[in-house]
């Protein structure tokens, strides 16, 4: 067993954690794509709205 301050088992601990974490998928608008799903032109208008 190595001796680990806490400090260092902390930063180690965060690191894990991040690794974890799976990359977020860039959306449909900054790929320049189209989204796979569009919503309906009802849905769209209701976005504009509150917008």
């Amino acid at each position: 067993i190595k001796k680990v301050t806490l400090r260092q088992y902390r930063e180690q601990k965060n690191i894990n954690k991040k690794k974890r974490k799976s990359p977020k998928k860039p959306k449909a608008k900054e790929k320049g794509k189209s989204p796979g799903r569009k919503p309906t032109k009802g849905a769209t208008q209701k976005l504009g709205s509150t917008r």
